[in-house]
């Protein structure tokens, strides 16, 4: 017996050479599919008001009785979209329940590869016992026969998360178009999760296209590992080897850090470069873009970051000048040199993963990072580590810590 939640994981995991190389981000689409799994097995009923309980008895597999148990305990009906949310937000880490779950199973193989420096990932692949699965599942693309309700309600999911495009590539993809929108659409029982999902993936992409090129401010995740490099899973876009390059790159930063103000400002030898923070978020934290104030430029320049600088028009040439205004109006400045050994990934235009190596006052550090515009998606992204005693706090969070050690 395979639940669609993982059928939907099996998909994924397959695809042909000329198939899109990322594997889409799954969270939403692994919440419809529990809620299906629940719908199929009459623990729950959906229609126009949302989600109830019908019957609350476990059905002995961990990560739906897990959900089921989140319905009993909600003890009201709630919107198909609240739970999507609601599955989706971190409490559950449904992605890698079900991967384990499957793995224990047999119908996953475990893999490692270098992933940059000392960062590893240990990763999926489908066993030998589960690729009939995947070609049963495929070959209802292919068959002329009517589609049956839980396959249409699987194919809609894996549509509404653009797997497809992953699985199929462009060509096979073009040619069976027609035939998976018309199982996306049938109106069955669960047809309602389907298009709640599917509004779900529409409303992150037209949430991050709708920034303005140039004003765009991006979202960050962010952990550190001082006792040992962390060893990540693959879950989300890291499931597979990076199809492209790392970018590499070895710098030296030093930070400008004031008592209780997040936002970080670097000192190059021309001047600041300066990302203040707008929000924290949960483990979130959003910058707006970096701007740079060349040397010389007078205080008030500066004024958005330093409100007491405001009205002043005397000149700074130098670091060595802020931080003496800095420390005449009390802001208590101190400068914390940064050795970095950085690696980058683009996933795509909204995705970018970075790993470091981080030497701060001659100890080591390991940091990763997870970025974009559209937090719904960073969260979604962020990774699994071990060991999992990482922090999560943002650069100058971590940067003052190790200032006051």
């Amino acid at each position: 017996m395979y639940t669609t939640c993982e059928d939907l994981i099996l998909l994924s995991f397959s695809g042909g050479t000329q198939a899109v190389s990322v594997r889409p981000t799954m969270v939403s689409a692994l919440a419809g599919t529990a809620l299906t799994d629940l719908l199929l097995a009459e623990r729950i009923v959906v229609n126009g008001d949302g989600v109830d309980l019908v019957d609350w008895s476990p059905l002995g597999i961990g990560y739906l009785d897990t959900v089921l148990g989140r319905i009993h305990a909600a003890g009201e009906t709630r919107p198909v979209e609240n739970w999507l949310d609601d599955l989706s937000d971190g409490a559950i880490d449904l992605e890698a329940a079900v991967l384990d779950a499957m793995s224990e199973r047999g119908l996953l193989t475990a893999d490692a590869w270098p992933l940059a420096a000392s960062f590893t990932v240990t990763g999926f692949a489908t066993a030998p016992k589960a690729d009939a699965r995947v070609k049963r599942l495929l070959d209802h693309l292919e068959r002329k026969k009517p589609i049956k309700p839980r396959e249409a309600l699987l194919i809609g999911l894996a549509h509404a998360c653009r797997l497809f495009e992953r699985v199929l590539g462009g060509k096979e993809l073009r040619r069976l178009a027609e035939r998976i929108a018309h199982a996306a659409q049938l109106p069955l029982a669960g047809s309602e999760i389907v298009a709640a999902v599917t509004a779900s993936y529409a409303d992150a992409e037209e949430a991050s296209s709708a920034v303005p090129a140039g004003g765009r401010h991006l979202w960050e995740w962010r952990a550190f590992w001082s006792e040992q490099v962390p060893t990540l899973a693959a879950t989300g876009a890291l499931a597979f080897p990076p199809g492209r390059k790392l970018s590499t790159t070895r710098v030296t930063d030093r930070y400008l850090l004031i008592p209780e103000r997040r936002d970080s400002v670097k000192v190059r030898a021309d001047g600041l470069e300066v990302k203040q923070l707008i929000e924290t978020y949960g483990q979130l934290q959003a910058f707006m873009r970096k701007q740079k104030f060349k040397f010389p430029f007078v205080a008030a320049d500066i004024a958005t970051l330093f409100p007491r600088l405001s009205g002043l028009d005397e000149p700074i040439k130098d670091i060595n000048g802020l931080e003496a205004l800095l420390n005449r109006l009390n802001y208590a400045p101190r400068l914390l040199k940064a050795r970095k050994r950085r690696f980058r990934i683009n996933f795509d235009a909204s995705l970018r993963y970075e790993f470091a190596e981080v030497t701060v006052r001659n100890q080591v550090h390991w940091t990763i990072c997870v970025e974009g515009p559209d937090h719904g998606r960073i969260l979604a992204e962020r990774p699994r580590a071990l060991p999992e005693r990482g922090k999560v706090m943002g650069y100058v969070d971590f940067l003052a810590a190790v200032a006051g050690s």
